[in-house]
């Protein structure tokens, strides 16, 4: 073989072995966050791909869909830094609640290799919890009574430690958690009673109950859980004078009509003097209440200052609020 003919071979040898070393990988993309198949409560949640694997890539092919909506390198939202493409939604473009499916185009290498497309899902939920059966609503008469609320989520469990009541009434502020020993959770009722919560209510209020509570999200969210944040009203009647039952029996022990309970206006009134007179016939004062029963309401069990039964017959009542006169009328003892 000529000189020539060896040369030639050699270029066309050194040609080849070139091509095959030219041909470039492109990369298999790896995603890093989110965990496909995890749950975010982030509505800006970034995605984070790996591109290392390949070499020689074409950074102009990187095509980004989510949910069919597409991102090149020129937009904002798309960045290539050290083989990490990172995908950050911006202010016009957020995920709603459900399944997101995120897909990488198939990307060449400078020598026009191609990778495969290759595509992942994650959940988003962005609602917060749901309430519902709130009471009490419109008129109530009641002295004493539950407020409660039910309180649900779809998609995750509550956050039970984030449940906060603002009780308004009277312009003053009175707030409930579930770390409150009077309050209840059975799921998936929060419940409380009026009695126990110290809000200053007064006949003729309207009450705002404000109900504050988060879903707990999952370990692998960076965002907090979605709050919900929303209240009704109910209105405190005018409480009129009344006492039932009248007469009463006590002493016969057969538990029925053994106590007279009252009934009088402004008798829900936070700190006020309230007291309670008790007369004969003949304007002796033979009883005096000044406090609540133990289960809250204001009752006369028919008997004097010092415990004992008095006798049947008529008696005077005389009912004062922080000095004033609000009702007075007649009970009668029965045997």
């Amino acid at each position: 073989m000529t000189v020539k003919g060896k040369f030639f071979l050699f270029s066309v040898l050194m040609l080849f072995i070139f091509s095959l070393t030219a041909i470039g990988t492109p990369p298999v993309p790896v995603l890093v966050s989110p965990v496909e198949g995890t749950l975010t409560t982030c509505e800006d949640e970034e995605v984070h791909i790996d591109l290392s694997s390949g070499e020689d890539m074409d950074i102009s092919t990187i095509v980004f869909r989510v949910d069919g909506d597409s991102w090149t390198l020129d937009n904002e939202e798309l960045e290539l830094a050290d083989e990490i493409l990172y995908f950050r939604p911006s202010g016009y473009y957020t995920y709603t609640t459900g399944t997101v499916n995120i897909c990488l185009d198939p990307i060449a290498d400078i020598h026009g290799a191609w990778s495969d497309e290759i595509c992942w899902n994650f959940d988003v939920d962005l609602d917060p919890p749901v309430m519902s059966n709130e009471s009490p609503t419109g008129m109530v008469t009641a002295f004493s009574f539950p407020i409660s609320m039910d309180i649900t989520d779809n998609m995750l469990p509550l956050d039970l430690a984030s449940i906060s009541v603002e009780i308004i009434a009277g312009g003053v502020t009175t707030t409930v958690t579930n770390a409150d020993d009077f309050a209840r959770w059975e799921a998936p009722t929060f419940s409380f009673s009026s009695a126990d919560c110290g809000a200053p209510f007064a006949d003729g209020q309207t009450v705002t109950v404000r109900l504050m509570v988060r879903d707990l999200p999952p370990a692998t969210s960076d965002c907090a859980g979605n709050l919900l944040d929303t209240s009704w009203t109910f209105t405190l009647s005018e409480t009129p004078c009344d006492r039932y039952p009248n007469p009463i029996t006590p002493g016969i022990r057969d538990r029925v009509n053994d106590d007279v309970i009252f009934q009088f206006p402004n008798m829900r009134k936070t700190g006020a003097d309230i007291e309670i007179y008790i007369y004969d016939l003949k304007g002796n004062e033979v009883a005096l209440i000044d406090k609540r029963s133990v289960v809250g309401d204001w009752r006369w069990d028919g008997t004097d200052t010092n415990g004992d039964q008095l006798g049947q017959g008529t008696y005077i009542y005389l009912i004062r609020v922080d000095g004033e006169t609000m009702c007075n009328g007649t009970i009668t003892i029965a045997r």
